[in-house]
């Protein structure tokens, strides 16, 4: 029977489908049906083994031997670079673990075989195999050189996201193969490049392949706009101002030109387009065109020349001044004379030839060059080199062709006339900055045409340049560059700002100066240093952070993103509802004269005044009130600018608002290991005082009467205010991470990354209300802080050494008033010092007394051997004092004496004791007639009132010498 080929067809069709519904049935049967299919014949499944056999092996291992590494097991071999460079390989060819196993023991040598030899009977699979070689050859010391280069690993300017993100994936995995993907984003966001950089920490990328993705994303829209602008800067010419004229290629007489001249300036307005200078109207000039000298870049001595390219010129020429750029005065040889450029009229100086090795796409041609005195351009390569190399001008192409050892070499014409940046620009908010530029191919002209940058790429860069006129001079011209935004910006250096051409001969130029002025605010050269110096100081704010690459970069760029708050340039008041008030009731004005004053002092007065004026401090006043002024000398000779506003405080209504003390805001830091001190600016001024009550701040001098804008220091009631003004708006966040004292602002965490949560929230609030802080005296991230005089840590509290060596050196006093200095200031550690008050008992004898008695002071003995000792327990005794433990019990030592009462406050943690407070205090004369058991109970009773923050309502344990104390407790 004979079948055609579609019956043939049909029927394999068939027997597939049947084959197909008899194979679905029997996959859907469960295992505990098989024992009840009856009539089927056996159906026998043998599924086919996909295995390498040792042939395929051989095969590969042959094809790949030489490629894939060996591993030795010496210390300068990085085993995890080795095994993820051979996984990889063997991956690549789809091998499975037991293979990966089998294949990857031909690779190992030396030392690595015999470990693997050795320890065979326990490795008996890849993974094992991975985790045992790493342990075993795995060195600190590449983890570390890893964690180097990550922490310094930058994007280049011309790498890929893909080529810098897969570097870094590979350092990652030689510190940590278990990396959390949070570091390795931060580490990834710190080396990316800054164009790329702010998009993906907007965009916060919660993985690594969404950082990829971000990134990449971001560099092609980069990368677009980048060629954008190139293709722009060629065509597109933005806000010029220029009139396009009908001059006649010849007129007969200057009086003629003269006319017409006139003639154009009155023409109508639709022929006519004037501008002002920095400002942009939106026109286009008439007929300007990109020049047609062809430039390219060689290497001389390893310095980059831009060379051009002149087809006129039968000898290439070189300046002297670029020769002695290079270095090679000595190798000129010496033939004096003159020769005419092409123009037949024009004659430069010649002081001789030379031979230079030239390098052009790393490729050395001989070349002679004629030197001489100047010229347009530094080097001029002309026919004879043509000739020599058989060089070939394509200007369809923009490019050279090179006929090299029978090779074609294509060198791209370079764009002589671009504007670069000659050095990184950094431009305040709302400021403008003068920059340099350099143009390679033009050395010095006058009057030369400024085409700048697109628009569209001047809002991505967040800048405005505004077309012009520029002077070119040694190759750089200047120009005005303005961030019109409310954060810094920063132009990278050799960024293209714009063209420079020659204007047209037919094209007209006119300037005109608005009659309207305006206020600009320029960077000068000096503010620009102070901007470069503000840079400075900000890092070392986070120089002690060295250590963690990754913490110090967050904190730097932390501080660069909110560095407007660090901008002392200029004055500013903050922006808030709450004004300081002067209430003095019905009271009249008072007014004093003022206080007399030399002619040096006077000068002084008046300087002090002058700035004050210049940052709007203070102003000219007519009020019916006024101060005097006073000057207080300085350690450093220098005068201080004080106002004597005692009369008007003496009826102005006292401010109860509460401040916090000392005591409860360092109390309140216990347990926290970050710490940041921000300092406010001259705090008071940036404080707004009530409209109705600046004339009642004013003050008279021999020369003038002026009043406050803001609250000036000495008033009665300006530290309430002031205590107000900050509780007020940072007041939501205080006792959580936040401490403000005045114009100290302590914020406080358990960990670094709520630190930056923290200081981020912070800064943006003061930001948005316009605060100033005083960098110099500002700390960041700190697990030790300065505040108040203490040096605080997550567990204990020191006295100040400052403080303390200030206490030190202070002579014995000689004057009621240097005794009491003496006591106030020691007195301000005695929590620190057991038995204080009895120790300095000598001392209050003699001091706080009232004016009339004051001549009743004496400092004998006694005093001094009271105020050496005190001294000495300042240098001798640890004076560290604990944060309460959380759980440990309290114990409560108390005395008394004849005279003093007071007791020591501890915990015993881990069989130490640790110390928290020590507190006494003299008895009164009343206090002194009690009994024994009465002094020692009042010791119990005083101790525990003031301690009751510290004890909060947990149990405490009394000991006390005085047994008859034992029941006191229970009466």
């Amino acid at each position: 029977m004979v079948q055609t080929r579609q019956q043939l067809k049909r029927k394999e069709e068939f027997d597939e489908l049947e084959f197909n519904k008899e194979f679905q049935r029997l996959a859907g049967i469960e295992i505990g049906q098989t024992t009840h299919i009856q009539d089927y014949e056996y159906f026998v499944y043998r599924p086919i083994l996909f295995t390498m056999t040792d042939k395929l092996i051989n095969t590969l291992l042959s094809h790949n031997l030489d490629k894939l590494p060996k591993f030795s097991g010496k210390s300068n071999e990085n085993v995890t670079k080795w095994l993820r460079d051979i996984a990889n390989e063997l991956n690549m060819v789809k091998l499975d673990d037991q293979q990966k196993y089998s294949v990857v023991q031909t690779f190992l040598v030396d030392d690595a075989r015999r470990w693997f030899i050795n320890n065979m009977s326990t490795i008996n699979d890849w993974s094992t195999f991975s985790i045992e070689i790493h342990k075993t050859f795995s060195s600190i010391m590449h983890q570390e050189l890893a964690l180097k280069k990550v922490g310094s690993r930058q994007q280049a300017y011309d790498e890929t996201v893909l080529h810098y993100y897969n570097d870094m994936i590979e350092l990652f995995d030689m510190i940590d193969l278990n990396m959390n993907d949070h570091y390795k984003i931060a580490y990834l966001k710190v080396g990316l490049k800054t164009s790329l950089k702010k998009e993906v920490i907007r965009r916060d990328p919660q993985t690594v392949a969404q950082f990829l993705e971000l990134a990449q994303a971001e560099e092609k829209l980069d990368l677009s706009l980048n060629m954008e602008m190139n293709i722009l800067q060629l065509s597109h010419i933005d806000s010029v101002s220029a009139i396009k004229s009908s001059i006649k290629p010849y007129l007969s007489s200057p009086q003629q030109q003269q006319q017409q001249q006139q003639y154009k300036l009155y023409q109508s307005s639709t022929n006519v387009r004037c501008y002002k200078l920095g400002a942009n109207d939106g026109s286009a000039l008439a007929k300007l065109h990109s020049p047609s000298l062809i430039f390219i870049s060689t290497w001389i001595n390893s310095i980059r020349i831009s060379t051009m390219i002149d087809t006129g010129a039968t000898s290439s020429l070189i300046t002297m001044s670029t020769i002695i750029k290079l270095n090679c005065q000595d190798q000129i040889h010496r033939q004096t004379g003159e020769i005419t450029l092409g123009d037949s009229r024009t004659k430069i100086t010649q002081h001789g030839w030379i031979c230079l090795n030239l390098k052009i796409n790393n490729v050395n041609y001989q070349i002679r060059a004629i030197v001489v005195d100047c010229l347009t351009n530094h080097f001029i390569l002309g026919m004879d080199f043509l000739r020599k190399y058989n060089i070939e001008i394509k200007i369809s192409q923009q490019c050279l062709v090179i006929h090299y050892k029978h090779q074609y070499l294509y060198v791209k014409f370079e764009r002589p006339n671009s504007a670069r940046l000659s050095q990184q620009c950094i431009i305040l908010p709302r400021c403008k900055a003068v920059a340099n530029a350099v143009i390679p191919g033009i050395s010095n002209e006058k009057k030369m045409y400024l085409n700048v940058i697109d628009q569209r790429i001047q809002q991505h860069k967040r800048i405005r340049i505004c077309d012009g006129l520029v002077n070119v001079k040694d190759n750089n011209i200047q120009l005005i560059i303005d961030n019109p935004t409310t954060t810094i910006v920063t132009l990278p250096k050799s960024m293209v700002v714009g063209t420079v051409d020659h204007l047209p001969t037919d094209v007209y130029c006119s300037t005109l100066f608005s009659s309207i002025e305006t206020e600009e605010t320029y960077v000068t050269r000096e503010e620009e240093k102070q901007s470069m110096d503000l840079h400075k100081t900000i890092l070392t704010l986070a120089q002690h952070l060295g250590n963690s690459q990754l913490y110090y970069q967050q904190v730097i760029n932390l501080l660069k993103n909110h560095i407007i708050l660090f901008d002392t340039s200029q004055s500013r008041i903050i922006k808030t509802d709450t004004h300081h008030v002067i209430n003095t009731g019905n009271h009249s004005p008072i007014n004093a004269k003022p206080y007399f004053k030399t002619i040096e002092q006077r000068k002084n007065i008046q300087h002090e005044i002058d700035n004050m004026l210049k940052a709007g401090i203070i102003i000219p006043s007519h009020s019916p009130w006024s101060s005097p002024v006073v000057l207080l000398k300085k350690p450093n000779g220098e005068f201080r600018f004080i106002i004597d506003y005692r009369k008007l405080n003496s009826i102005t209504t006292k401010d109860c608002y509460p401040q916090p003390t000392v005591e409860e805001l360092i109390n309140r830091l216990g347990g926290h290991s970050w710490f940041t001190k921000l300092d406010l600016k001259s705090g008071y001024y940036q404080i707004p005082i009530h409209p109705a009550d600046k004339s009642k701040t004013a003050f008279i001098t021999q020369d003038g009467l002026y009043q406050f804008q803001v609250l000036p220091m000495g008033l009665m009631n300006a530290p309430p205010s002031f205590q107000r003004v900050m509780n007020n708006i940072i007041g939501y966040n205080r006792w959580d991470y936040i401490l403000v004292y005045l114009d100290d602002i302590l914020v406080f965490s358990h960990s670094f990354d709520d630190h930056m949560k923290h200081l981020q929230q912070l800064f943006t609030v003061l930001n948005t209300h316009q605060f100033t802080l005083n960098l110099a005296k500002c700390s960041t991230a700190q697990q030790s802080i300065e505040f108040l005089s203490h040096t605080i840590t997550k567990d204990s509290i020191v006295p100040s050494k400052q403080r303390i060596q200030a206490i030190l050196d202070m002579p014995q006093p000689t004057s009621l008033s240097q005794a009491n200095k003496f006591i106030g200031k020691i007195g301000w550690y005695r929590r620190f010092i057991p038995n204080f008050a009895q120790i300095a008992a000598p001392i209050h004898k003699v001091t706080n007394k009232i004016k009339q008695k004051k001549k009743e002071f004496y400092w004998s003995e006694e005093q001094i051997q009271a105020a050496n000792k005190l001294k000495r327990v300042l240098t001798e005794e640890p004076l560290v004092l604990k944060y309460p433990h959380p759980t440990a019990s309290f114990i409560l030592s108390t005395d008394a004496s004849e005279y003093a009462t007071g007791g020591t406050l501890k915990q015993i943690i881990s069989g130490q004791v640790h110390y928290n407070y020590f507190l006494s205090r003299l008895l009164t004369a009343t206090e002194r007639n009690y009994s024994t058991i009465d002094r020692e109970a009042l010791a119990i009773f005083w101790c525990m009132e003031k301690l009751q923050q510290y004890l909060g309502g947990r149990d405490v344990t009394i000991i006390s010498d005085h047994k008859p104390l034992q029941q006191f407790h229970k009466k």
